[in-house]
């Protein structure tokens, strides 16, 4: 649609998002928005948790170091065990997957 230049994308990750970004912007730079994040990781929250579970996700996500948003989540992370297990996955795999490098670059 007469798009040039594009080097950084934040989107979902819906399926398909990764091979269309692949197929039509080579290079380009690629982010999980936070917001989208957030609400997939609530969506697996009972009601009963989720104003804690949204506080928490803010404190992670408003760090500006990644060593400082690890701690965050390791700490947030036991806080909540016991109550939103199903919720915790999403923030184990930032800890280990996003944390150390939070912009992916697609090949």
């Amino acid at each position: 649609r007469g798009l040039t230049d594009v080097s950084f994308i934040v989107s979902d990750s819906h399926k398909g998002m990764g091979a269309a970004l692949r197929r039509s912007f080579q290079g380009v730079i690629w982010q999980r928005c936070q917001v989208h994040l957030m609400r997939n990781i609530l969506s697996f929250t009972s009601a009963r948790h989720k104003q804690a579970m949204a506080q928490g996700l803010k404190r992670i996500f408003g760090s500006h170091e990644a060593a400082e948003a690890r701690k965050k989540a390791r700490e947030f992370a036991r806080d909540m065990e016991g109550k939103a297990e199903r919720a915790l996955i999403p923030i184990c795999i930032i800890i280990d997957l996003l944390l150390p490098s939070p912009v992916m670059q697609l090949f």
